[in-house]
């Protein structure tokens, strides 16, 4: 009798293979190669996109530009105690070539006459050598801020763009069902709960970035304490970086007739003059004129309303005031240090 061969290892291979299949996913694809496909490496318990590494590394360039724009500020705070007194000194010469001035007109001989003549052309020459190593010096020091500004702005918004780009492939990859069941075969194989990342530590990251671009766009501009006062920087007719007292009280721009002068504003017989109230109680007489730009951080207004004060009034501040802040909504953070500006519509916007 001739007996037919058992069907038993075949059903037996059969099931292995089933089994085999089972466990590297849909057609017997291999779990590990799907989710390297796919750019995930496993990190912990895991899965990660390669270029989250590379954002988290990108911390380290943003801190370095954030520290040289810093650095850069700091600067031109001592910079500016620098032109101040490079104007003193420039003032102090003024004030001996008028003294000469007066001394040769009241001269009586003719060789006196010529020295003095002499002494005011010596005193008007170390002026314009003054008044130039002023200028550069000042320029320099705002060619410094605005470049490690920039600097700043471009690192940020390169890897803003990168962690949104990162941010968004997590998004294409949590819908992704090999991707899903390669890693749930991944954790059921090491007995552990593995995960799709992004990375609690990513995820932090690309928050604060998110966060400072969108205080960047709204415009949060840094406030510094000096006193019972804000200070903050202006920018006024596109000249060198000044700074103001943030006063949110004075209804117009107030500049004081030296600060004025120095960024090339002089008021004219045509410009009105207006009464004003200091902060004291004084009313003085003042040039009311109108200031081709004013800018403060990324924004500017055109033609803004400013007051120049007498020259006698050598203590009195520059006040940015609120025929700036009226082109705005507001909000100041004193804990932080920031004023965050939001520019209103106009009608015919």
């Amino acid at each position: 009798m001739r007996l037919s061969p058992s069907p038993l290892p075949l059903v037996l291979f059969a099931v292995v293979l089933a089994t085999t299949s089972g466990a590297s996913g849909p057609a017997g694809a291999d779990p590990a190669k799907t989710l390297e496909d796919a750019g995930l490496t496993k990190v912990g318990v895991e899965y990660v996109i390669a270029e989250e590494t590379e954002i988290i590394r990108a911390r380290r360039d943003i801190t370095t530009a954030q520290r040289e724009l810093k650095s850069a500020e700091d600067d031109f705070r001592k910079a500016e105690r620098k032109i101040a007194q490079a104007k003193h000194y420039i003032a102090a010469l003024q004030n001996e070539i008028d003294e000469l001035e007066s001394r040769r007109l009241r001269a009586d001989d003719r060789n006196e006459h010529a020295r003095y003549v002499e002494a005011i052309r010596e005193k008007q020459a170390e002026i314009e050598q003054a008044h130039a190593e002023r200028q550069k010096f000042q320029d320099d020091q705002q060619a410094k801020i605005d470049d490690a500004r920039a600097a700043y702005i471009e690192t940020m918004y390169t890897w803003v763009e990168k962690a949104k780009a990162v941010t968004d492939k997590y998004a294409e990859l949590a819908k992704n069902e090999e991707v899903a069941q390669a890693i749930a075969v991944m954790a059921e194989q090491d007995k552990r709960k593995y995960k799709l990342g992004p990375s609690r530590r990513f995820a932090s990251i690309q928050k604060e970035l998110a966060k400072a671009a969108e205080e960047y766009q709204r415009g949060a501009v840094d406030l510094r304490k000096e006193g019972n006062v804000m200070m903050i920087d202006v920018r006024i007719n596109g000249k060198p970086i000044r700074s103001m007292i943030l006063d949110t009280g004075a209804s117009s721009m107030s500049l004081p007739y030296l600060f004025a002068k120095d960024l090339g504003i002089e008021p004219t017989e045509k410009d009105p003059i207006v009464k004003v109230q200091m902060a004291d109680g004084e009313l003085v007489d003042a040039w009311q004129i109108k200031l081709e730009s004013v800018q403060v951080g990324e924004f500017v207004v055109k033609n803004v309303e400013a007051l120049v004060l007498p020259e006698s009034l050598h203590a009195a501040p520059a006040l940015l005031g609120n025929s700036f802040l009226s082109n705005f909504t507001y909000e100041i953070d004193p804990e932080r240090g920031k004023l965050i500006l939001s520019r209103l519509k106009k009608e015919d916007e």
